[in-house]
């Protein structure tokens, strides 16, 4: 583990589908780019969840974290403003047939990733506690 990365090559096999496949079913939460900061807080409180993906017409565009509302929030009281304004564009996607060994490079740079179906919407969202399970279970 000196570089940070996971050892034990049996962990790492595999496609994204098969850690996908081993977790719970679970609806994914999203919420809409034109919804209000005030909505996404409520949706993370109630769900208990601390990310959220974007959507613009089915379509990831964002990811909007406890992070980016703290940071936000701490610059004004806007709870009005849209989820567009406030999220972070740039966000890490895998796929199905995506390799775990490619997925942990992404979790590892960015805490987590969205899995897009072959028509680009997202299905889940896999996080480091998710890709540590996994591991866990399989080495």
């Amino acid at each position: 583990m000196a570089d940070n990365s996971f050892s034990g090559p049996s962990a790492l096999e595999g496609a994204v589908q098969r850690l996908v496949e081993a977790k719970p079913k679970k609806n994914l939460i999203t919420v809409s780019v034109d919804e209000s900061a005030a909505k996404a807080i409520e949706l993370m409180r109630t769900q208990c969840i601390s990310q959220l993906p974007v959507l613009n017409n089915n379509y990831l565009v964002g990811i909007l974290t406890e992070d980016h509302l703290l940071h936000f929030l701490s610059s004004t009281d806007a709870v009005d403003e849209k989820v567009g304004a406030i999220m972070e564009r740039s966000v890490p996607t895998v796929e199905l047939n995506t390799p775990i060994s490619s997925l942990q490079g992404a979790i590892m740079k960015s805490g987590l990733a969205i899995v897009l179906d072959k028509h680009n919407h997202p299905l889940h969202i896999l996080t480091k506690i998710d890709l540590v399970e996994w591991m866990s279970k399989k080495v």
